[in-house]
């Protein structure tokens, strides 16, 4: 079986996809897709792109091969400081990130809260720089209010955890922002936050580093 067809079956049972489902999603039949994971046939460029987006991997990851540099790929945990009703509150979910090499993709895969509860489906790009801070863009996709925004993340060395914050335009054109953080372990991700929201971003228990390039 190639490393395609093994990929797709993982990640198509771990995101719980029936194949008629991940069928529709790509726009192809179902017995494709099981000749995709048979590895009878092999997707085309198109395809694989369609794939890889259900699946929220990369191309790379898809194809089986492995990402260089600095592996942060996978499911994460993410918690983020927001104001409702006057009043800072701390909201978390899973997280997953696809990489190719220096660029991230992040999705929560619908798995944010609903509205009501402070969060909405969203989804971002991060580029690391020398392997130690990550910025990018992220957007919203709530059925009433939508946001644009900017991130930044300082990367942990034992690349197990991230702290940044973020900002963006409110639809009635103000500003808002608030701190942010990704982590492997969901109560690792809410400290963070607590601490950043506690400290103003300060960690002193994070060792001191300079940035530098990332070869």
């Amino acid at each position: 079986m190639s490393k395609t067809a093994e990929v797709i079956r993982a990640r198509r049972s771990h995101l719980r996809l029936s194949q008629d489902r991940l069928a529709e999603l790509v726009g192809v039949t179902q017995r494709q897709i099981g000749r995709y994971e048979s590895g009878e046939q092999s997707p085309s460029l198109a395809v694989s792109v369609r794939l890889a987006g259900a699946l929220q991997v990369s191309l790379t990851e898809l194809a089986g091969a492995d990402t260089p540099g600095t592996d942060l790929a996978g499911d994460w945990w993410v918690a983020w400081q927001y104001r409702k009703t006057d009043a800072d509150r701390v909201n978390t979910h899973l997280l997953a990130i696809a990489q190719d090499d220096e660029t991230l993709r992040l999705a929560d895969g619908d798995r944010a809260y609903p509205d009501a509860h402070g969060s909405q489906a969203w989804r971002s790009e991060l580029r690391l720089w020398g392997r130690e801070v990550l910025m990018g863009w992220y957007t919203t996709a709530g059925r009433n209010i939508r946001h644009i925004g900017t991130l930044y993340f300082a990367l942990h060395p034992d690349r197990s955890q991230m702290i940044g914050s973020w900002t963006g335009l409110r639809p009635t054109g103000s500003l808002a922002r608030g701190w942010t953080a990704i982590a492997r372990d969901r109560q690792c991700a809410i400290d963070l936050v607590t601490s950043l929201i506690d400290t103003n971003g300060e960690l002193p228990t994070w060792p001191e580093r300079s940035i530098g390039p990332s070869h």
